[in-house]
């Protein structure tokens, strides 16, 4: 009687001689890993593996796309806006925590700030009006703030790459709402601190640098309060909150610094009304409007960065969207019917590994390039990676 007994995978057609079937290699392009054999042996990838894999993911996202122009449609909805938002705040903070601490804070702030184009006329200005500003004011005020929202909304999709719809304008502004309620807060913490660092700018030296680096500090709490409600609320894309954690610090510091910058591009002497035949207003609002152009840059590069570390960060765990399955040649070279064994290993190995990741914008194959993704490549016709 005969025994019967279970085939080993990789065995030809019956009676005909042991094949061994090919292993699957899994080639990872870009991120620094290589691995062979089945899934879960990928080595994990190096931290410069994920910044290279970053970069490469801006750099496809951003070529051919105009990141200037959405700053600078992102900068019309602030420049329409940032009046009335610093208002509601500031007459929010002086309703918390008393008219004084607003109208004072603004008051040493204007004068902590060189003299080459002093803004402490229009700081103070700003401060007495949001004081004394009334409800029918405050209510008028709250939709122009507001446009800071779809104009983030707009920017962020944008830089996305996702269509826009008729409900993108109302669904911006409604997600900036929480900005709105904790801007009067925000706003209130560079002004407790005023009266420490305000001196130390004024008495020049290190005392300045010292005011500097506290300053800095200080504002840098708010900022990345405002980036981390941005990118959580109104981004497009859900982002974990890990990520936001992460992107906000660090992109909320790089946001600081540049605002730091409009300090020092304040004691710059230079007439900003020349080119604007001497009106000293149409000069500083220009150039005040430039500044806040790169800051919106800025912001909008960094989003983009955040998105593409969080898919690198996917990519290189589980292959990359350049991930292919296919069989080391030289096994085949002995037969057919290893042929056919690899074949039906891949058919049976995790679908990542059969397909490829999911949404790549490979996998259709390209005449003279390389194979669809999760397809077997002939003997001698495949591309070799440097391992």
């Amino acid at each position: 009687m005969a025994c019967l007994a279970p085939r080993k995978a990789g065995w030809g057609r019956a009676g005909a001689n042991p094949v061994e079937s090919p292993p699957v290699t899994r080639v990872t392009e870009g991120v620094g890993a290589r691995s062979s054999g089945y899934p879960g042996s990928v080595s994990r990838p190096t931290p410069l593996a994920l910044v290279r894999a970053t970069a490469v993911d801006v750099r496809g996202a951003l070529r051919g796309r105009d990141l200037v122009l959405w700053a600078a449609g992102l900068t019309f909805f602030g420049v329409l806006a940032v009046v009335p938002l610093l208002m509601s705040a500031l007459w929010g903070a002086a309703a918390a925590f008393g008219p004084a601490l607003v109208v004072d804070g603004a008051r040493l702030l204007g004068e902590s700030l060189p003299a080459a184009h002093d803004a402490r006329p229009a700081l103070t200005a700003l401060a007495d009006v949001a004081v004394r500003a009334s409800w029918p004011v405050l209510v008028a005020a709250v939709l122009p703030a507001s446009l800071y929202g779809e104009g983030l909304r707009r920017g962020l999709i944008a830089v996305t790459g996702g269509p826009v719809s008729g409900s993108t304008g109302w669904v911006g502004r409604l997600r900036f709402l929480p900005v709105l309620l904790a801007a009067p807060v925000l706003v209130a913490l560079p002004l407790v601190f005023a009266p420490v660092v305000a001196p130390l700018y004024a008495a020049g030296g290190w005392s300045t640098v010292l005011g500097v680096v506290l300053s800095f500090h200080l504002d840098l709490v708010p900022v990345c309060a405002v980036v981390g409600l941005v990118l959580a609320g109104i981004g497009p894309t859900a982002l974990s909150v890990r990520a936001v954690a992460v992107t906000a610090f660090w992109l909320g510091a790089v946001l600081t610094g540049f605002l730091h910058g409009y300090v020092l591009f304040l004691a710059i002497p230079v007439d900003w009304s020349l080119p604007f035949g001497g009106l000293p207003v149409v000069g500083a609002v220009v150039a005040s409007a430039l500044w806040l152009f790169l800051l919106h840059l800025v912001l909008l590069f960094g989003y983009r960065v955040a998105l593409s570390a969080r898919s690198a960060s996917v990519h290189v765990r589980r292959g990359t969207p350049d991930d292919a399955v296919r069989p080391d040649p030289r096994p085949l070279a002995r037969g057919d019917s290893g042929a056919a064994a690899g074949r039906a290993e891949v058919a049976g190995a995790d679908p990542d590994l059969r397909a490829g990741e999911p949404g790549g914008d490979r996998g259709g194959g390209e005449a003279g390039g390389d194979p669809p993704v999760g397809q077997l490549v002939r003997p001698g016709r495949e591309r070799r990676h440097p391992r």
